[in-house]
């Protein structure tokens, strides 16, 4: 393997470490871009710090503690941390992600369906109930679970189904403004959270949430899952390792189609969901912060209601959520992004564009081709590369695989007791940011951004 041999530093400190006497399992993965990555088993999570990729790890799931032992130094191709491509006999997913959990879903209308999907491909994942109190959708959830060899219970009632499943965890995919309400008696019920994005249509209601996970004994999860798309977390990493430097300018597009249509239309109104800028955008105001790694302090943003649903007429209403909008935020260090969404273009090749410019050049990533580039300002380039998602977890979703390693993240969390990779002050935060946009637009004039989870 090419990687292998060109990393001599990385071999030099497996040998240091290995006459040191200190670690015995010790193993070498070479991914999607032929760098080495070495890990240990056995529990070791100090050699994450001396890893020549420790961020990689992280952020692929934190499986360092989670290696079965072995005697040995092997080679693996592995991409993304899924479910490797072994060589010879090696496997770097442990016996501790088969371990069962009992999961619940409060909520089976598309987003739920989709949790299905992807929970069936998580070992040790088992779908113990839902609840919804639509007919049409738990009949919609029975025949889906049917086809993938599922045997839920199946309840009208959130409190029912909590009392008589006992799960150890539970999926809210419920609709946008009962998230509040619905996860009370979930928290009550000592279950860990997997909040479905928004994390509430309110900003007040969501710091409430927020201060409340601070302190809940058990998993609390907000479903941003945006960052868990492989192609972006190549994208992310990227930036991350300062391939690009100091990222001045951060531009997300979205040019996609318009709203879905929903149980009850619900969708269609912004008191029901919080306005576009909070139910769609708060994936991309959430990918802000985390690129950056860095908050938003002020934002402006012109946007309308052009051209999808205008024609629609609910109890005599006609929708009134935002079609497009350009939105651009200052951030705490200097950096600007932006964000152009368009929901009436969904014939555009790439659904979200994403890109990141520095001092060194300007990368960027494409959905759903897949394409990663490295545009370095010395114009050696353009580099690219495609960047692959498997097939089952592209299937199970309209997310490009990010709903599976999502809830393949969750789950390990769940059976190793540690914290959430996305947690409720990302989902607070990203509800504050969003709600701050659409005020802008209504003022038509610039938002200062105010949170209020650390007072």
């Amino acid at each position: 393997m090419r990687s292998l041999v060109g990393s001599a530093r990385a071999l030099k400190m497996v040998s240091m470490i290995m006459l040191q006497g200190t670690y015995k399992d010790i193993f070498i993965c070479v991914n999607a871009l032929g760098k080495m990555i070495v890990i240990c088993g056995g529990g070791c999570n100090l050699f994450a710090d001396r890893a020549p990729d420790r961020g990689r790890a992280i952020a692929r799931g934190g499986y360092l503690d989670q290696m079965a032992p072995y005697d040995s130094i092997r080679m693996c191709r592995q991409s993304h941390w899924q479910k490797p491509i072994c060589e010879g006999r090696f496997c770097c997913m442990g016996d501790h992600m088969s371990e069962t959990r009992t999961y619940a879903i409060i909520g089976c209308g598309m987003m739920g369906r989709e949790h299905m999907s992807n929970l069936a491909l998580v070992p040790g994942a088992e779908l113990a109930a839902i609840a919804d109190p639509d007919e049409g959708s738990r009949e919609a959830a029975k025949a889906h679970a049917k086809s993938l060899g599922q045997s839920p219970q199946l309840f009208s009632n959130a409190d029912d189904m909590l009392s008589a499943a006992k799960p150890d965890a539970v999926i809210i995919a419920s609709p946008n403004f009962t998230h509040y309400d619905v996860v009370k008696p979930v928290m009550d019920a000592g279950c860990a959270v997997l909040l479905e994005k928004p994390m509430c249509t309110d900003p007040a209601d969501a710091l409430a949430l927020a201060k409340a996970a601070a302190s809940y004994d058990n998993l609390f999860w907000v479903g941003l899952e945006y960052r868990y798309m492989p192609p972006v977390t190549e994208f992310i990493e990227r930036v991350h390792h300062g391939v690009a430097g100091d990222i001045k300018m951060l531009a997300i597009r979205e040019h996609r189609f318009p709203f879905l249509v929903k149980v009850g239309d619900w969708n269609r109104f912004n008191r029901n969901t919080g306005g576009t800028l909070v139910e769609k955008c708060c994936h991309f105001f959430d990918l802000m912060r985390h690129i950056l790694r860095d908050e938003p302090v002020r934002v402006y943003a012109s946007g309308a209601a052009d051209v999808n649903h205008l024609d629609e007429r609910y109890n005599g209403e006609t929708p009134d959520i935002l079609d497009n909008a350009f939105v651009m935020l200052d951030f705490a260090s200097g950096a600007r992004a932006v964000l152009d969404l368009c929901m009436f273009a969904e014939g555009s090749p790439e659904q979200e564009e994403i890109s990141a410019v520095g001092p060194m050049g300007k990368l960027e990533v494409k959905l759903p081709g897949g394409v990663v580039t490295w545009a370095p300002r010395d114009k050696s380039g353009p580099f690219e590369e495609h960047i692959s998602v498997p097939p089952d977890a592209l299937a199970a979703g309209d997310h490009h695989g990010a709903t599976y390693f999502q809830q393949r993240d969750f789950h390990a969390a769940l059976v190793n007791g540690t914290k959430p990779l996305i947690t409720a002050r990302d989902g607070y935060r990203s509800v504050v940011i969003g709600a701050a946009a659409q005020e802008s637009i209504a003022r038509r004039q610039p938002v200062d951004i105010i949170y209020k989870d650390e007072e």
